[in-house]
């Protein structure tokens, strides 16, 4: 598939595109180091994109196998003499047993969940006299590891095509997202407050500081009035005083904590009462 990117790129001009080559697990560390890079989407298949999809936040677009990719991997499989089966995840079988189905190709399909349940099916497939074997690339090998003939299924250039659109339309909702997001910081910077947000672990997902420095909270004391309801007064390093006032705010289903800081500049004693000196008494309008 790595060739068949390349050669699209050179199509594209609105997206820029970087083609690195891992299959399953080995994908992994490119996956998560393109995420540290300030990528926006990845693109991959089958189940590559599955395991990529469960240990980065970006979006991972799947490039699935057309209509027209199991077509000519059928024609092709039809060459050789013996039983034939396909065997791979979840987006290579469905569509292919679909097809093989209407077409009455006598092939067998068989669906797996993780790679390591490749290398014993085959294993089983070849005592049952199969020959033929179609599938990813981890199918393929295993397939010639056991002496099997091994058709690799690839995605041709209208499953990349389409995957792209599928681009397209998500870097468009991203940027709009980002938009929003931007928009939603520049207006809190100008509430002129320090601010610090938690998630329901207690971890900060977002902080903004004006008159106060991050190293000057005793974060240990904020963390200990997570669950206050009300202002609560917090001691700074060089002994100063902050209040902290909690609420909470909900995005979807994940709840967050916001606690607004500010330096305490009037008195304040333990039973709460404010004192504050008259410089010039009011005048006196009415007496009783």
């Amino acid at each position: 598939m790595s060739y068949l990117m390349e050669d699209f790129r050179s199509e594209i001009d609105d997206i820029e595109v970087d083609v690195k080559v891992g299959n399953l697990e080995a994908a992994i560390p490119i996956a998560k180091r393109a995420e540290r890079e300030g990528y926006d989407v990845i693109v991959s298949r089958g189940g590559t994109a599955k395991l990529i999809a469960d240990v980065t936040n970006l979006p991972v677009i799947d490039v699935h196998i057309s209509g027209y990719d199991m077509l000519r991997v059928l024609t092709l499989a039809n060459q050789f003499p013996g039983k034939k089966a396909i065997v791979g995840f979840s987006n290579i079988t469905i569509g292919a047993k679909t097809i093989t189905d209407i077409l009455d190709i006598p092939i067998d399909v068989y669906t797996v969940e993780k790679a390591e349940e490749v290398e014993p099916l085959i294993l089983n497939l070849k005592k049952e006299e199969f020959t033929v074997i179609m599938g990813d690339v981890v199918t393929v090998n295993v397939a010639d590891k056991f002496g099997l003939e091994g058709i690799l299924i690839q995605s041709g250039r209208e499953a990349i095509f389409d995957a792209f659109q599928r681009v397209r339309s998500l870097l468009d909702f991203i940027q709009k997202i980002q938009a929003e997001v931007s928009l939603l910081k520049s207006l809190l910077e100008k509430t002129d407050s320090d601010l610090v947000v938690f998630n329901s672990n207690q971890e900060v997902v977002y902080q903004q500081w004006h008159s106060l420095s991050p190293s000057e909270v005793r974060w240990e004391q904020l963390r200990a009035s997570f669950d206050e309801k009300t202002t609560v007064l917090l001691h700074l390093e060089d002994n100063q005083k902050v209040t902290a006032t909690p609420s909470r705010i909900f995005a979807g289903e994940n709840e967050y904590t916001v606690f607004a800081l500010s330096k305490l500049r009037r008195p304040y004693t333990a039973n709460k009462m404010k004192v504050d000196t008259v410089q010039q008494p009011p005048m006196i309008i009415r007496e009783s």
